[in-house]
């Protein structure tokens, strides 16, 4: 099969959505399938990939995302493929796959982390502002629904926002959550851990107590 990964960066020391895309290419690869990459920037690709780099389209800004689903569709359109599989930022897609899960979801949450009166304001600039409207625009673009076109979920409030602010039917959605290599990620020894805990521990200076260890790109959200 020809497959095509759509992904604003690619590399396989980004993120984790960056981070999954390479494992992704790599097991589809290794399958004997056809693998085609869209993206404005591609560091570290598999050997046997077929590059399409979209040239000054990197950028978190509203018109970057825009402009690169635009380019990212037109391409699409010309390529002869049989699956098209986005990770969250284009609107051409047989699987749409939001890493980051629903950006109207986290619009919201954000705008929970606020205190008054920009909460109060937050909602009437999400119905006003242009850069709203193009934000909402683009989001019903990716998440129309088509009887070919499935939704993958990597978690299941992921899902649940899917449902809540796209009202995507629950047949075309799939769960499927992130896994771990366990080829690399391996506990070691059970007294090795123990040891290396105690000493970590004793490192940061904690006694008796419960510590708890949070990986996150976004600590307030």
């Amino acid at each position: 099969m020809k497959v095509a990964l759509v992904i604003t960066d690619y590399s396989p020391q980004g993120g984790g959505a960056a981070s999954w895309t390479d494992r992704h290419a790599r097991m589809l690869l290794g399958s004997g399938h056809e693998v085609h990459l869209l993206a404005a920037t591609i560091k570290g690709a598999p050997a046997g990939a077929v590059h399409h780099l979209l040239d000054g389209m990197s950028g978190a800004g509203n018109v970057a995302k825009r402009t690169f689903a635009d380019r990212a569709g037109s391409l699409l359109e010309s390529l002869d493929l049989d699956i098209v599989h986005d990770m969250g930022q284009g609107w051409c897609a047989d699987i749409f796959m939001p890493h980051h899960g629903t950006r109207r979801a986290v619009y919201d949450q954000r705008s929970k982390l606020l205190i008054p009166p920009e909460r109060w304001l937050r909602p009437v600039a999400f119905h006003c502002l242009p850069r709203y409207l193009r934000f909402k625009m683009r989001e019903r673009r990716q998440y129309r629904v088509t009887t070919e076109k499935l939704f993958v979920a990597v978690s299941d409030m992921v899902r649940r926002q899917m449902i809540l602010y796209h009202k995507i039917p629950h047949d075309r959605i799939r769960l499927v959550y992130n896994g771990v290599d366990v080829d690399r990620f391996r506990p070691a020894h059970s007294s090795e851990l123990i040891h290396a805990r105690r000493r970590l521990r004793s490192e940061l200076g904690f006694t008796d107590e419960v510590v708890y260890l949070i990986v996150s790109h976004d600590f307030d959200l």
